[in-house]
């Protein structure tokens, strides 16, 4: 899917089908028409999948290659409280396994940086929206920023490049070293608390600038910078400017909802 934005075509959603899709309509397809050969190795391409999800790499024979889950400790400091409070709680992770890196590549350099998930979500933030704005509005961009990144670890857009995401507008601004503790709270209000569609899968979470003084279109699918500080101003909770860009949309069907990790 292409945007435009700023006169700049650029791409915002490089789709490929959930796990579910592809159970329904392909395996359907291959037990009635397909070798069992056939139907073992599409099996073991939706394990690779599932698995991805949960951020585990497997090989072709179901080996583990890598892991990328966040530990107890990132929880804790993204959460902004003690490892003890979350070393007696078990999340359910599902398909929603909170990565404990990215790959950022470095633009000035040419070079790929795996950047813990947390930090990288700090050093977005203050350079996506404005550290003076409500917190309400902070909140929003520090759920559209932090599954902007977590849709991409497990959805490539730059495949086999060895990187999830650049650090400039081509996807968002990373600048190492930029965190503001405005943003920063933000993102500790929110943290453990993810987004998720109407069909219970994370989605990538379109945002553009707006216009300053208007909420923009509602149910549109594209969360407006401006409009989240707009919509801040009228009283709105973070919670609600999202439901206002995200749900009944082209990325949710229809409420979005939460999941905790």
């Amino acid at each position: 899917m292409l945007g435009k934005e700023d006169g700049v075509w650029k791409i915002v959603l490089f789709a490929q089908a959930p796990a579910s899709t592809i159970e329904t309509n392909l395996i359907t397809t291959f037990a009635t028409t397909k070798s069992s050969v056939d139907r073992v190795d599409v099996e073991k391409a939706l394990n690779i999948i599932h698995a991805r999800y949960q951020g585990i790499v497997l090989g072709g024979d179901g080996e583990v290659i890598d892991t990328n889950i966040a530990t107890v400790e990132q929880l804790a400091e993204e959460k902004n409280v003690d490892v003890s409070e979350l070393l007696t709680t078990t999340y359910a992770t599902g398909d929603h396994a909170r990565p404990s890196t990215i790959s950022v590549y470095i633009t000035s350099t040419g070079k790929i940086k795996d950047v813990d998930f947390y930090d990288y979500c700090k050093c977005v933030l203050p350079n996506e929206w404005y550290s003076t704005w409500k917190t309400e509005s902070l909140k929003a961009g520090a759920q559209a920023v932090k599954f902007v990144g977590w849709y991409r670890v497990y959805n490539a857009k730059y495949l086999g490049k060895g990187y999830d995401v650049k650090d400039s507008t081509v996807d968002q601004v990373y600048k190492e070293g930029t965190e503001v503790a405005s943003c920063t709270n933000a993102i500790n209000a929110v943290g453990g608390i993810g987004m998720e569609n109407s069909n219970n899968e994370i989605f990538y979470p379109s945002y553009r600038a707006g216009t300053s003084g208007t909420a923009g279109t509602k149910y549109g699918g594209i969360l407006y910078q401006y409009g989240s500080q707009y919509l801040a101003n009228q009283g709105y909770t973070y919670d609600n400017i999202l439901d206002y860009y995200y749900s009944y949309s082209t990325v949710s069907p229809g409420a979005i909802t939460t999941f905790s990790y």
